[in-house]
């Protein structure tokens, strides 16, 4: 008898929201980020990231090296910060945005310098 070999299967990364992926969710994301005229980018360094402001014009900075979750928590909280009103957000997009909105602020997240 000639013996079998399995090969062993990939389980499927387990979805978020609505049946998407986390990758999914973040492209998504980055999607609309461009339909809004921004720019986002992932760079490396010691911050923790979201919507900025360089030479009057607004993106949204990824730590590079966070976790696929993190990124797209970092994403909806930038995302929750912008008028959206006359954009179409998907049902995913938006639950991740409004869950964003109601996590609250830990402290040592934003400095402030008071002049």
């Amino acid at each position: 008898m000639a013996s079998r070999k399995t090969k062993a299967r990939k389980s499927d990364p387990v979805p978020l929201i609505d049946g998407m992926t986390n990758e999914e969710l973040l492209q998504a994301m980055e999607t609309l980020v461009k339909a809004l005229g921004l720019e986002c980018r992932y760079e490396k360094g010691d911050f923790k990231g979201g919507l900025c402001r360089v030479h009057e014009q607004q993106l949204i900075v990824l730590q590079k090296k966070e976790s696929l979750e993190n990124k797209v928590k970092t994403l909806a909280a930038g995302l929750g910060e912008l008028d959206l009103t006359n954009v179409y957000v998907m049902p995913a997009i938006q639950e991740m945005i409004d869950s964003a909105r109601k996590e609250p602020v830990q402290n040592g997240d934003l400095s402030i310098e008071e002049e």
